[in-house]
């Protein structure tokens, strides 16, 4: 009975701990805390929701247009071109050094934005002109 009791008071303490741990946000916008990894979270189909211009302004989302993430570092764009079709371009992508960027290339083209939200299910990045482009999982 005294180790179950203590087991309880032991969780109550560690919960309570998290809970009043003060947030150390790596992304502007969240998650506060996840128990995915980043990797894990970025990966999957994310179609563009929603765009803030630089100026602040709402702008009009392409809802054609797609990104695909591995975990193994491929990058998939994809958008419907119409008459012509889907146009699809594969690259790869990888974290900087602290995971506050997404660095992706496309053949000679290399190009890095700055992540600001990474939930399970939401991904906001801006453009270094301040550009903002979130995504919805799919």
């Amino acid at each position: 009975m005294k180790k179950k009791i203590l087991s309880l008071s032991l969780i109550a303490m560690v919960g309570l701990g998290i809970v009043a741990t003060p947030s150390c946000k790596k992304y502007p916008e969240g998650p506060s805390l996840s128990i995915k990894s980043k990797k894990a979270r970025l990966a999957g189909t994310w179609k563009e929701s929603k765009v803030i211009k630089e100026n602040g302004d709402a702008g009009t989302p392409d809802n054609t247009y797609t990104l695909t993430f591995t975990k193994d570092g491929k990058v998939t764009v994809k958008t419907d071109a119409g008459m012509l079709g889907t146009l699809s371009v594969d690259g790869t992508w990888k974290f900087d050094n602290k995971k506050e960027n997404i660095i992706t290339t496309y053949g000679n083209s290399t190009s890095q934005r700055k992540i600001i939200e990474l939930k399970n299910k939401e991904l906001g990045l801006e453009d270094p002109n301040g550009y903002k482009t979130y995504y919805t999982k799919q």
